[in-house]
């Protein structure tokens, strides 16, 4: 099975266009991966969700079901992250 971490940028564009290429990997294909998930990535995913100039901009976010986001989140296998030195 393959094993795939989505950053922030890749969840929020599922969330906003579930019917596109990136909503439908999160969604429809999720029993073909095992999704891993540092917490970081959480926390940003959560962060970025409540910025108000985002939900203005795209309304399918404003009507989300946070409960069912968080739930799938939850469903993601937690990693630790190790520092990782910074490339220019």
């Amino acid at each position: 099975m393959l094993t795939v971490v989505f950053d922030t940028v890749i969840f929020l564009r599922a969330l906003i266009n579930p019917h596109g290429i990136w909503g439908r990997m999160v969604f429809r294909h999720a029993g073909r991966y095992r999704l891993i998930m540092p917490e970081p990535i959480r926390y940003e995913i959560i962060e970025v969700l409540s910025r108000p100039e985002l939900t203005r901009k795209f309304r399918t976010l404003a009507g989300m079901d946070r409960t069912a986001i968080l739930s799938l989140l939850d469903r993601a296998e937690n990693v630790d992250v190790i520092e990782i030195a910074p490339i220019s």
